[in-house]
């Protein structure tokens, strides 16, 4: 391409001159212009009904016409939009901005792969029937090649705009800051390259994810297309209008709920529960685990000393009591001339930290959130003699075998205690296990794994979440697209290879599945007994109770445990009656 020289320039000024006279003339009659264009793939030549026959000259049958040298050659735009112009704004609009285009655009009338195609008989009918004298056929040619130079220069300018924007083409996943985001951030670039959408990721520290994310629900915002949202958040999200429901789109899509493991499908895409109606696919297995230094334990002199006081072999704990009593034995124990302690676990008030705790102990002494047979009826179930004593049991495990300071710990403070060497023991989610495995310090050969251990029954509290559609997006037909991709069976075993938590079958069924990672085997096993916490749309309102209650027990030593039990039955109660289920 090339400037204009000062002799096109005056040429291009005069013939502007002469077209400017007929521009009334397109404004009174629109249909005398047709817009035909080789810019894009598939033009709407014939499909445009509002130029009847015989007015302009018949456009082809819409053949698929080459993109020029030098256009963007990437997936097909959906752009037949933009050639629907209207034909007298086309001529207007395009004419009057010349000289301003040529001097943004350096463009010449050979490079442009566009024409305007205009009738001089009608331009003349026109002109006679506003009054006008008769115009020589010459001079309205002329004219017209001024318009359809001066509309192609605008074309150019238009559609190379149109085809930036389809492009720049941006959908936005929100999500927390963690390992999982970053393998999705790595998996996401087979998105962009199929449909030449890219993915822009809005990731929070979880900390803060739970009020910045809710907050940006609630407001309606559009900042995000896609929402991995926590699991206990779907019910107010299905509610409230914040997710979209997908079941009709699965349908037409061909994806198939019985394709995930059953319990990511009703703890991550259900609401209400018990129903078939899906706000989401699930996208990011998870539960509360254990990890501890497989190379302490294996040491023979601290394993003969841990025989002869428990009259066992020191190996990942299968009960509670098991679990406290390791615990206790490396509790200020001197470790390679290091004082270390017995295990770090979940106490943190602020967020959801203590609940996503206590809940791996009161599950598997028996508690329960309700009376199975009459939902919401709480009374003998919260506060049962089981829920006592696994409230019981945390709080003596917080107290005798925790490190210093260890009073509002969650799932950073847990990986800081074990990758500094200062515990035998951790508490939390698989997600992070992969990146454990490859710490050069604790990883490897001396990390072990191991699921929460039962005692009267077994139980993990379920972490993981779903993807969803966010129902104030802009680009809602792009976030489908995601899901129907990340749905893909193939994907999805990308997915568990880069180190998120496939919750497909297809990955998850594979008799293999548990030979793939040495914390494999017991994720399976993990999400076979995960429960979860309240899913009403009043989540927040039922975790800040269950925060405040357990935490006044656990942590500052307020009170028994029946009674801090007795105080979250009043606060759940009254949750509930505000919302009409009692």
């Amino acid at each position: 391409m090339h400037n204009p020289g000062i002799r096109d320039r005056l040429t291009i000024q005069r013939q502007i001159r002469i077209g400017r006279l007929f521009l009334d003339i397109a404004v009174a009659e629109p249909r005398l212009v047709r817009h035909r264009t080789g810019l894009i793939a598939r033009p709407t030549c014939n499909q445009d009904t509002s130029v009847p026959p015989g007015d302009v000259t018949d456009a082809p049958a819409c053949p698929a016409i080459d993109r020029p040298a030098g256009m963007h050659q990437g997936p097909e735009r959906q752009t037949a939009a933009v050639l629907l112009i209207p034909r007298h704004l086309t001529c207007l609009v395009y004419s009057i901005s010349l000289n301003k285009l040529l001097n943004r655009a350096n463009v010449s009338e050979p490079a442009i792969g566009a024409h305007l195609s205009c009738s001089w008989r009608g331009f003349e009918r026109a002109a006679r029937g506003n009054g006008q004298s008769r115009i020589p056929r010459r001079t309205i040619m002329y004219s017209l090649r001024t318009l359809a130079f001066a509309s192609a220069v605008a074309a150019s300018a238009l559609f190379s705009t149109a085809d930036a924007h389809a492009e720049a083409k941006t959908i936005t996943l929100c999500w927390a800051a963690w390992d999982p985001a970053n393998a999705l951030v790595e998996l996401s670039k087979d998105f962009t390259a199929k449909t030449g959408t890219s993915v822009k990721f809005e990731l929070v520290p979880w900390p803060n994810f739970a009020d910045r994310m809710l907050n940006e629900l609630n407001s309606k915002g559009q900042l995000c297309d896609l929402m991995i949202g926590d699991s206990q958040w779907i019910g107010g999200s299905a509610e409230n209008g914040h997710y979209v429901k997908l079941n009709d789109f699965f349908d037409k899509e061909g994806i198939k709920m019985s394709d995930f493991l059953p319990a990511t499908v009703e703890g991550y895409a259900t609401w209400p529960k018990g129903t078939e109606n899906y706000w989401a696919l699930p996208a990011m297995g998870d539960a509360v685990g254990w990890t501890y230094r497989k190379d302490w334990f294996a040491r023979p002199a601290i394993q003969a000393e841990f025989k002869a006081k428990y009259g066992r072999d020191l190996a990942p704990p299968k009960t509670l009591t098991e679990l406290k009593q390791t615990a206790e034995f490396f509790q200020g124990r001197e470790i390679d001339g290091k004082k270390i302690y017995g295990a770090s676990i979940y106490t943190e008030r602020g967020s959801e930290g203590i609940t996503m705790g206590v809940t791996n102990a009161l599950y598997p002494f028996g508690f329960q959130y309700q009376d199975p047979a009459k939902p919401y009826a709480m009374e003998g179930f919260v506060n049962s003699p089981e829920a006592v004593a696994g409230l019981e049991f945390y709080k003596s495990l917080f107290k005798c075998c925790t490190p210093p300071g260890a009073s509002n710990s969650y799932m950073q403070e847990g990986l800081d205690a074990f990758k500094s060497g200062q515990v035998a023991m951790q508490m939390n989610f698989f997600a992070f296990f992969p990146g454990l495995y490859k710490d050069p310090n604790v990883g490897g050969d001396k990390i072990g794994f191991f699921v929460n251990p039962g005692e009267k029954t077994v139980g993990s509290q379920l972490g993981g979440q779903g993807i969803s559609v966010v129902s104030y997006s802009q680009n809602r037909n792009e976030a489908l697209a995601y899901i129907k991709w990340f749905a893909d069976p193939e994907i999805q075993k990308r997915w568990w290879a880069l180190g998120g938590y496939s919750c497909h079958k297809a990955v998850l069924g594979d008799p293999n599945f548990p030979n793939t990672a040495p914390f494999a085997a017991d994720f399976l096993t993990a999400m076979g007994q995960v429960r979860d916490f309240w899913q009403e749309p009043s989540y927040a309102q039922l975790l800040q109770a269950m925060q405040r209650r357990v935490h006044d027990y656990v942590v500052a030593d307020q009170g028994t445990a029946k009674q801090a039990l007795d105080l979250l039955i009043q606060d759940w109660t009254k949750v509930f009656k505000e919302d009409d289920k009692i």
